[in-house]
Order: C-alpha cells, then structure tokens, then sequence
C-alpha cells in the first residue's frame, strides 16, 4: 500500500508500516514536488496535541475579519483571500 496523496495521520506507528514516518511523533510534514523540491517539517516539542489543535484552529480565527467584512450569505475558503494573520509580514 502506498501513503496517501495528503495528510498522513497515524494511531499508532505500527498502523500502515509502510507510509512514511517522521523523525517525531508529533510533527506537520509539507513536501511539494516540483522544481525545485520543497520539504518542511514542523516539529513540536510534545504530542499532547495543543499544538495540532491550535495550528488546526489558527486558519478560522485568521478568517474571522475577513468574514465580517464578507457579503451575507454561506463562504467558502475560495471566496476568501488567504487568512495571514494580520501584521504577520511587514514590508
């Protein structure tokens, strides 16, 4: 069996073997194949899952004044622009 295309999330490391397996335990992998390859790994410091729930968590709380400022009616991601965080990157 090969990993899927996507999110790789385990209950065990012993669950699906064959998928690929981090150097932690808790941890975000993002590799995008193309020219050049990009491979990232956000590691956390413990897996008692806060940090998981809170980067889960940041992109709707980043779109809330975006969804303020919406029209009424249901929103979906594409009819949003990207929810950075406000003053993340200064110019």
């Amino acid at each position: 069996m090969h990993a899927p295309n996507g999110s790789v999330n385990r209950m065990a490391n012993d669950l699906a073997p064959d998928w690929p397996i981090g150097p932690s335990e808790a941890m975000y992998r993002i590799s995008v194949k193309g020219s050049p390859n990009l491979d990232c790994d956000f590691i956390f410091d413990r897996n008692d899952g806060a940090y998981g729930y809170s980067a889960v968590a940041l992109r709707a709380a980043n779109a809330i004044p975006y969804v303020c400022d919406a029209k009424p009616g249901l929103l979906t991601s594409l009819d949003l622009p990207l929810t950075l965080p406000h003053g993340a990157f200064r110019g």
